[in-house]
């Protein structure tokens, strides 16, 4: 069954986590095996997500960028930014503007009202 945790350290993602000030890891397993994974930040009032791995699964793309905007909520943050090699992924999912901004994760997080429009 697919789980989606936070990781407590960074090994195996040393180099994708280079530059990057207190890095946060969640990934998406089945068993032992990572099926996709999310690198983020936050500063500033806002979480800046630097990295997706999804397998070009679009589903496991969704859930993997909901909780992570999921878990930043409960810090109060109500701003996410995406990295540009992973706008076009956010976009698909209408979870980011054409810069690569979503100015309220609230709007995301209350069911299907954004996808009615």
């Amino acid at each position: 069954m697919l789980e989606i945790h936070q990781r407590e350290d960074t090994k195996g993602y040393e180099e994708l986590v280079s530059g990057i000030e207190y890095p946060i890891i969640i990934e998406a397993v089945t068993g032992d095996k990572v099926d996709g994974y999310c690198i983020y930040s936050v500063a500033d009032g806002e979480v800046f997500i630097h990295e997706l791995s999804y397998n070009d699964d679009i589903y496991l793309c969704d859930g993997i960028i909901r909780t992570a905007l999921f878990k930043v909520s409960f810090l109060g943050i109500n701003k996410a930014r995406f990295a540009a090699k992973i706008k076009d992924a956010a976009k698909k999912l209408h979870l980011c503007d054409d810069e690569g901004v979503l100015s309220s994760i609230e709007s995301v997080m209350s069911g299907c009202e954004g996808c009615k429009k």
